[in-house]
C-alpha cells in the first residue's frame, strides 16, 4: 500500500506538470492567434504578401490568393536558418538616425514582443577582427556581425552596416580555427532580460560600408551594438571563450 500511494503520488505530480505545460501552451496559441488578428485588423483584413516575424520567434507568410484573398503559411525551421553574415531584420526602420538599431524600441513602438512585423533577409556581413591566440597556442580567427545603425537620407530612413577593426564585447562575436572548430563568445557583461525601453543607447558612428533603403513608415530586434570597446590587432587571448 505504501508504495501504491507513492506511486500515484509522482503520478499526480508528473500529470500537473505536463497539465501546466498544456496550458502554457494553449495561452501561448492564442496569444499568436490574438496577435495575427490585430495585424489583420490594421490592415483591414488585407496586410501586403510577405514574411512575417515577432520577437518571439514566431514566423509566418502570407500570400495572395486572389480576388483580394490571402492565406498564412508557416515557415519551416530550415527556411527560418539564414547564411551566415545574414539576418532577420524589420522591413521597415524604426528608431532615431545616427544610433544603434534598437529592438526594445521597436518593440515598444510595435504594442510588444509578441506583435507581428514584417521581415526581411539582410545580408549584413562581417567585420573581420584579426587572429588571436589561446592560453595553449592555437591561433583563432575572430569575426563579429557589423553593427546595424540608422541613417535618414532625404526624409527616407534606412539601415546601415558599420565597417569596424575593433571588438564590441557587448555583442556576440565569433571564433574559427584552421581545423574549422567554431566558437561564439557571448557578449561581456552579459546582457539582461530586455526592457521595451525606447532610445537606451548611445555611441559614435562607424565608418559605412554598406546601406540598404526600405519603406520609411514606422515600424522592429537584436540588442542594441556599441563601439567604444578598442581592440589591439593579433594579441594574446584571456581565455573568455564560450
Amino acid at each position: 500500500m505504501v508504495h501504491v500511494g507513492t506511486r500515484h503520488r509522482v503520478y499526480d505530480k508528473r500529470h500537473h506538470a505536463q497539465q501546466m505545460a498544456e496550458e502554457a501552451k494553449w495561452k501561448r496559441q492564442d496569444q499568436e492567434e490574438m496577435a495575427y488578428r490585430r495585424l489583420l485588423h490594421n490592415n483591414m483584413d488585407n496586410p501586403p504578401c510577405g514574411t512575417y516575424r515577432n520577437m518571439e520567434g514566431d514566423h509566418f507568410e502570407i500570400e495572395a490568393l486572389g480576388e483580394g484573398n490571402i492565406t498564412k503559411i508557416n515557415v519551416t525551421i530550415e527556411n527560418r536558418i539564414c547564411a551566415p553574415g545574414t539576418i532577420w531584420m524589420p522591413l521597415t526602420p524604426f528608431g532615431e538616425a545616427g544610433k544603434p538599431f534598437d529592438w526594445n524600441a521597436h518593440a515598444a513602438a510595435c504594442g510588444g514582443t509578441i506583435e507581428y512585423w514584417r521581415a526581411f533577409k539582410a545580408e549584413v556581413g562581417f567585420n573581420e577582427l584579426g587572429f588571436i591566440t589561446d592560453p595553449y597556442g592555437r591561433r583563432w580567427r575572430m569575426f563579429q556581425l557589423k553593427p546595424v545603425t540608422l541613417r535618414d537620407i532625404d526624409g527616407m530612413m534606412i539601415y546601415e552596416f558599420g565597417s569596424a577593426d575593433t571588438l564590441d564585447t557587448t555583442r556576440e562575436h565569433y571564433l574559427q580555427s584552421s581545423d574549422g572548430t567554431f566558437q561564439v563568445v557571448p557578449p561581456t557583461p552579459a546582457p539582461q532580460p530586455p526592457l521595451i525601453i525606447p532610445g537606451m543607447s548611445t555611441s559614435s558612428t562607424p565608418e559605412p560600408q554598406g546601406l540598404f533603403q526600405v519603406g520609411s513608415m514606422p515600424g522592429a530586434m537584436y540588442p542594441p551594438p556599441s563601439y567604444t570597446t578598442t581592440y589591439e590587432q593579433n594579441p594574446t587571448y584571456n581565455g573568455h571563450m564560450s
